[in-house]
């Protein structure tokens, strides 16, 4: 796990639902020389180290239906879902692998066609997750946030036919944050007089 930063801007709509748009900033890295099990993964020893700006857009659905100023007290459970896009600048290495352990494999020949392609620099993300708030007052929160990012492709640490070309990379972020709300959240949903 690395740190990130990032920032959000949303907008509610109704007293459950608020679209949000994400800025994130980060880095990812895997080792596989870190690992004693399975064998295997010491005398691959692939890895791969990135920086990643991602842009999302997602829909937040409020549970309790707390998006509105005055019920905005306590513990308030969401979900999110939505898209977007992550800029990665991916440096792989593969310098320590050791051919003679996969002598039966194809792992070599794998590694090969993935070293001949150039990783990509961006890749669309699907974000998922879930998260709380707890009011401090009626502009000031704190979040927790946990979201897995579903990704289209099986490059995002720079191998796919060196590793396991059947299953599409995917990473996850965990957060905790403030959150200062501006303008007026009573005026939404408000009953008639």
């Amino acid at each position: 796990m690395r740190p990130n930063f990032g920032f959000f801007a949303s907008r509610i709509l109704n007293r459950s639902l608020s679209v949000r748009l994400n800025f994130t900033f980060g880095k990812l890295t895997a080792d596989d020389g870190l690992y004693e099990s399975p064998e295997y993964r010491k005398q691959r020893n692939f890895r791969f180290s990135t920086p990643v700006t991602e842009v999302s857009g997602v829909l937040e659905w409020n549970i309790l239906a707390k998006n509105a100023r005055e019920n905005s007290k306590g513990l308030s459970p969401y979900l999110f879902a939505g898209a977007g896009v992550s800029v990665l600048q991916i440096n792989r290495d593969a310098s320590r692998f050791n051919p003679e352990f996969f002598n039966s494999e194809n792992v070599a020949a794998g590694l090969a066609t993935d070293l001949a392609r150039r990783p990509p620099g961006a890749v669309f993300v699907l974000p998922a997750g879930v998260g709380v708030k707890y009011a401090l007052t009626p502009r000031l929160a704190l979040a927790a946030e946990s979201g897995y990012r579903f990704m289209f492709t099986d490059y995002l640490d720079g191998f796919s036919y060196g590793a396991n070309p059947a299953k599409k990379d995917s990473y996850y972020r965990h957060s905790l944050g403030l959150i200062f709300s501006l303008g007026n959240k009573s005026r939404y949903d408000c009953p008639p007089l």
